[in-house]
């Protein structure tokens, strides 16, 4: 896998999903912030399905899992290997961190890649039922959307009480609904996966590689 183009490619996904620096507070009406809302999900959630930049992501959440870092412990990354015949996130985990830690920093890591590389090392079987990362891929989308949505003058949820309201929750509950009526939520399930933002432990993680990205971008053009 080639980072540079997936990473490019991130950062320019990266910066259209943050559309309300844009916009001033109170500018967007609701049937425009449903629009908004869509062309994000559309383009980061319908279309992206099975893209090779989802690999990154993939190993991002798992490393996030596993290890809390990239830039686990050699213990960690042993005990890792040693799971990853029939762990599916630790093999997701080792695999990315094979691609962005150079050699001879994790001894066992690269006796793994090697083997990987012949084929000794099967890829285990993925978990059966909806996927983990489909699942946390929605949720982080979702959720910066309401955010989003916040900076613009939505109130996340509704309003205590109210029967109708018109919240962030609300924009992107209705913007799933046209999404070629696939994937659509209720205003209940999208409240639910604001109300639970906190527990998807990918942004620190996330954050970690982006500056390693930048850090090895400039040490390349001090060169």
């Amino acid at each position: 896998m080639t980072l540079d183009p997936l990473m490019m490619d991130a950062i320019a996904r990266g910066q259209r999903r943050k559309w309300a620096r844009e916009e001033d507070r109170g500018s967007l009406d609701f049937d425009q912030a449903v629009q908004k809302v869509a062309e994000v999900l559309r383009e980061q959630w319908i279309e992206t399905a099975g893209e090779p930049g989802q690999a990154v992501y993939l190993g991002l959440l798992c490393c996030s899992q596993i290890f809390g870092t990239i830039s686990p412990t050699r213990e960690q990354v042993s005990a890792a290997v040693l799971t990853s015949g029939h762990d599916y996130d630790a093999f997701c985990a080792l695999r990315l961190l094979s691609q962005i830690t150079p050699d001879g920093t994790y001894p066992d890591l690269d006796s793994w890649k090697t083997r990987l590389f012949l084929g000794i090392v099967a890829t285990p079987e993925r978990p059966k039922g909806r996927q983990k990362f489909d699942l946390r891929h929605r949720d982080i989308l979702i959720a910066s959307q309401v955010q989003q949505l916040e900076v613009v003058g939505f109130r996340p949820t509704r309003n205590s009480g109210a029967k109708r309201d018109r919240s962030g929750c609300d924009v992107v509950a209705t913007a799933t609904h046209r999404l070629d009526g696939h994937r659509a939520m209720t205003y209940v399930a999208v409240e639910g996966v604001w109300k639970r933002r906190g527990s998807v432990p990918l942004k620190g993680v996330a954050n970690e590689f982006m500056q390693g990205y930048l850090d090895d971008i400039e040490r390349r053009r001090s060169k």
